[in-house]
Order: structure tokens, then sequence, then C-alpha cells
């Protein structure tokens, strides 16, 4: 679309959405619940958060431990899924941090990353 024109799109694919629109306007009953950008939407859900998942159970106790002594915080455990969610202002380095604990422990990661709130998440908590 060229600039200077406007396109209205109307739809439930919160995916969609957030790789199709500059602006984006969330309504919940009739009314305007939030509107902004996908990056400026994102960010008044709160930070990223740093996910890991541990290959064995005993790893995800230990990691515990360890993500306790760095991250200082609160953080969500999912015993199922091995794995630990940890909410984060300060993404990048919070994920160097952590992985470096976690190598010096010598605990065994499946999975490790850092993931930032989705338009989902925007809608959840402006509607709720």
């Amino acid at each position: 679309v060229s600039e200077g024109t406007t396109l209205l799109l109307t739809t439930q694919y919160l995916d969609e959405a957030d790789h199709l629109a500059d602006q984006i306007v969330v309504l919940d009953q009739g009314r305007v619940a939030a509107a902004g950008s996908p990056a400026q939407l994102k960010k008044r859900v709160g930070g990223g958060r740093i996910e890991v998942v541990f290959r064995e159970a005993a790893d995800l106790a230990a990691g515990q431990d360890v993500i306790w002594q760095t991250a200082r915080g609160s953080f969500d455990v999912d015993q199922v899924e091995r794995r630990i969610t940890i909410p984060v202002t300060d993404g990048p380095r919070s994920l160097v941090r952590i992985a470096g604990a976690l190598d010096a422990a010598g605990l065994e990661v499946e999975d490790l990353g850092l993931r930032q709130p989705t338009l989902d998440e925007v809608f959840l908590a402006v509607t709720t």
C-alpha cells in the first residue's frame, strides 16, 4: 500500500495483524481498549521473558537454585514441561547472565531463549 493510504483490516488472527499493521486498535465490547503500534502495545504488557527447558527433571530442580541466585526475582516453574520462565526487563543481558550461570553449574539445557510478548498476550491483558 502506498504511503498516505489507509487500509482497515479486521482480524482475529493477531499474528497476522502484527506482521501487516503499522497501527492496531484493540476493541473490547465495542470500545477502544488499546491503540498503538505493535511494539507500543507489546511494551504495555511488560518486558520479555526468558524460558529455559531442561533435559532432565533433576536439572530442573538444580536450575531453580541457579536461577534464584542469578535472577533474584520471581519466576514460574512448569514441572511437566521441565520449564522455568523468568520475566526480565533487560532481556539480552539477563539471557547472557543466566546462560553463563547454568553452564557454570553444568546443567543440561534443551532450550533457552528470550521471548517477547505477543499481541495475543496484549489482547488478554487489555480485555480482562
